[in-house]
C-alpha cells in the first residue's frame, strides 16, 4: 500500500533521517551559558553560537533560549556569561 504522508516535527524538535514517514523527532539540545542556538529548522538542530557584542547569557536553558541585551550604556564581547562583563 500507500505508505502514510511524512509528518514535521514540533518546534523544538528535528528529523535526522528525511523522507521516512515513520522516522522519530529528536529533541534539540540546550545551549550552554553564553550560547544560543541559531540556524534550526524541522530537519537540522542548528547549532550552539556565542552570544553577540552587547548581550549575554547566563543560564543553560530550553533550546530556544536568548542572549539578553546588556543594559543601556554598557556592551559586551561575544559569548559573555553574565551582566557583570556588560
Amino acid at each position: 500500500g500507500i505508505p502514510p504522508p511524512c509528518n514535521t516535527c514540533p518546534m523544538g524538535k528535528y528529523k535526522e533521517t528525511t523522507g521516512q514517514w515513520n522516522s522519530t523527532c529528536t529533541n534539540f539540545s540546550h545551549c550552554g551559558i553564553g550560547l544560543f542556538r541559531t540556524g534550526h529548522t524541522t530537519i537540522d538542530p542548528g547549532t550552539c553560537q556565542a552570544c553577540p557584542l552587547g548581550t549575554y547569557k547566563d543560564f543553560e536553558g530550553a533550546w530556544y533560549a536568548q542572549c539578553n541585551p546588556c543594559p543601556i550604556g554598557s556592551s559586551s564581547v561575544a559569548g559573555s556569561t553574565n551582566i557583570q562583563q556588560c
